[in-house]
């Protein structure tokens, strides 16, 4: 509920001061860590696309956070899977794998709007 609208959240009665900064914590340490794990392209990549992808198709926050998860989950089994195939780099493939179900869910969102639109005009 914060992410989405703060002022209704602290009339709610949640501290959104305190959530937001330990928020605010957690995401600067996991991303310090990572960075030292995976390197920057593929944490900025599974922080941004599995999300963006999720937008286009999910109806609530709920589900925006659950199919972020599993999009990100599927690019790097996907991307680690295929990089060992392939005998290529694995962190440019989970990259290429997040950009691909990102461009599929805007696909799949367009063609869903283009088919309500042709039942609408009938």
């Amino acid at each position: 509920m914060l992410s989405f609208d703060e002022e209704f959240a602290t009339v709610s009665g949640i501290r959104a001061k305190r959530i937001h900064f330990l928020i605010i914590l957690l995401t600067a340490l996991v991303i310090a860590r990572s960075i030292r794990i995976v390197g920057v392209l593929l944490v900025s990549a599974l922080m941004t696309l599995p999300v963006a992808a999720s937008m286009r198709i999910a109806k609530g926050f709920k589900q925006t956070m659950f199919l972020s998860v599993v999009f990100g989950e599927i690019s790097v089994i996907i991307g680690l899977i295929s990089g060992y195939y392939f005998e290529i780099p694995p962190g440019g493939t989970i990259v290429a794998t997040s950009i691909l179900i990102l461009l599929l869910t805007i696909l799949v969102k367009r063609l869903s709007i283009n088919l309500t639109r042709k039942k609408a005009m009938q």
